[in-house]
């Protein structure tokens, strides 16, 4: 189970605030189209499965997940997760819905061809599963291909596929290192803001940050919490950074751009002694603090 649920917590709440999910009772999905651009600042993706040449992208919007739409679908889960076996990279599994349970399959792990099943239930369109203390959020990204989902607190980066094929496809080009170069343009002029936590039990805490950037240089404001919710710190502070080979380098840090939404860009950061994803939102959430 500890496999499982440190997957499954990576699945959580951060788009609620962003995108207005609604209730189970949102079962209606509506079709847009939406012409995506080079820089990625749309609602659809740099992706180079659906933005060569700029084509439109078909997406169905749905307010939230319903337990209507999930019964009896298999949708493969595409995230940058060490899935428990201490490498970080894009993992992938599938899980299949009835209208009551999940049943949990990984591929190309060593517990390929293993199956978990365990209850779920919807509350206010995100997938509630008790046993992970997970939490799986919708957000307004969705192609005919994907739909791309938020982890609670700090992250975005995962993708719950249609097809298996694609999934794989995807999978395998970000680890062989698909990415999108970092620009001055990018940065210079935008606000970011971003979610952190760290520690365990009572030394648990977390932080929201607000980043702007000058061509050369980033200026980060953060506000520390504990885990009571009582301020651990709040400071200002500034740091030089090189972009090289479209990669952003901060000391001994190294963030790359591996996918870019109309609400945020997703980043991967490699430090000496891990890496993980994170998520740079281009307008503050609504659960953020006004101080930020």
């Amino acid at each position: 189970m500890t496999t499982k649920a440190t997957i499954l917590l990576s699945l959580g709440t951060a788009a609620l605030l962003m995108t207005g999910c609604g209730s189970s009772s949102d079962t209606t999905p509506t079709t847009t189209t939406e012409q995506p651009d080079n820089g990625g600042n749309t609602g659809g993706t740099t992706d180079e499965n659906t933005n060569n040449g700029g084509e439109t992208t078909q997406t169905q919007k749905m307010a939230g997940f319903t337990t209507d739409w999930l019964n009896g679908k298999e949708l493969y889960l595409v995230i940058y997760d060490d899935f428990g076996y201490d490498e970080m990279k894009w993992n992938m599994a599938s899980i299949s819905y009835t209208n009551a349970t999940i049943s949990w399959e990984e591929y190309d792990t060593p517990s390929a061809g293993e199956t978990y099943t365990t209850p779920y239930h919807i509350e206010n369109g995100m997938i509630i599963i008790p046993d992970f203390e997970a939490n799986v959020e919708l957000t307004q990204v969705q192609t005919e291909d994907y739909l791309v989902i938020c982890e609670h607190q700090e992250s975005c980066g995962m993708r719950y596929y249609f097809d298996k094929n694609k999934a794989q496809a995807y999978r395998d080009a970000k680890n062989n290192g698909a990415h999108i170069p970092l620009t001055p343009d990018m940065l210079v002029g935008s606000t970011f803001y971003t979610r952190d936590s760290d520690g365990d039990g009572e030394n648990a805490g977390y932080a929201y940050a607000r980043m702007t950037f000058t061509e050369t240089e980033g200026t980060r404001h953060e506000i520390w919490y504990n885990a009571d919710g009582t301020v651990r710190s709040d400071d200002t502070f500034t740091f030089p950074y090189d972009l090289v080979n479209g990669k952003m380098i901060v000391e001994d840090m190294t963030f790359t751009l591996v996918e870019a939404y109309d609400f945020a860009k997703i980043m991967v950061v490699e430090k000496p002694d891990r890496s993980f994803t994170d998520t740079w939102y281009l307008s503050k959430p609504a659960d953020f603090p006004e101080e930020i």
